[in-house]
């Protein structure tokens, strides 16, 4: 969480907005703000360097926390837009799950043609493209509705990592000019995990030409 911090800070400093006025980790908001923050700048290089441990007391009658410090040096990348508005919106059916219970939905619409991918930011700070992983591109417009996954698919549940009862992490909806020649599948292979740094500098290729919507959610596990 402390590199997640120090990632949306690096972001804020570069795109001149402010991701979250918290210095102190104690909650999944911050990661939540963290991971908005990608939709206001991409972090595509970063060089990090673990500090000491650090206990933070406000009282003497409550329990220490404990401060995870670290230095990050990031190249950050802010988006230039060079077309107009593909009036893209997405939701999810909703924003907490219950690990292997709760199934994932994706609600999404585009007032304009587009060519529509689907990633998944992941709580261990990697990348993978979920949707398209077969056949033709998604294609959506004139505001029609496209849910993913449809009802003939799987459902898509969530899982949390290894050892952990709670987890942040989001969907990023994509969507590109459907009459812009390449394709998200020409930069990503479905499926394929990736660090973010390494993600975002292979997107900033179809950023300018595109737009997205950040949905973060929670996971838990009982």
């Amino acid at each position: 969480m402390a590199l997640r911090q120090a990632r949306s800070l690096a972001i804020e400093q570069v795109a001149g907005v402010n991701v979250v006025s918290s210095t102190l980790v104690t909650d999944g908001r911050l990661a939540a703000d963290f991971i908005r923050s990608f939709s206001r700048g991409y972090i595509t290089q970063e060089k990090t360097t673990w500090l000491p441990v650090r206990e933070y007391q406000a009282d003497p009658s409550t329990p220490p926390i404990v401060e995870y410090r670290v230095q990050l040096v990031a190249s950050v990348a802010v988006p230039r837009r060079t077309h107009a508005s593909l009036g893209l919106s997405a939701k999810l059916n909703q924003s907490i799950f219950r690990a292997h219970t709760e199934p994932l939905v994706i609600d999404i619409r585009s007032g304009a043609d587009a060519h529509i991918a689907i990633f998944n930011i992941m709580a261990d700070d990697t990348v993978a493209m979920l949707y398209p992983y077969r056949g033709e591109p998604l294609r959506t417009g004139g505001g029609k509705p496209l849910q993913l996954p449809n009802p003939d698919e799987d459902p898509m549940y969530l899982c949390t990592l290894p050892g952990v009862n709670r987890d942040t992490e989001a969907i990023l909806v994509a969507g590109i000019p459907a009459s812009d020649t390449r394709r998200w599948r020409d930069v990503f292979t479905p499926g394929e995990t990736m660090p973010l740094s390494t993600f975002f500098a292979a997107y900033m290729e179809l950023a300018s030409s595109g737009e997205e919507v950040v949905l973060p959610y929670e996971v838990f596990q009982e």
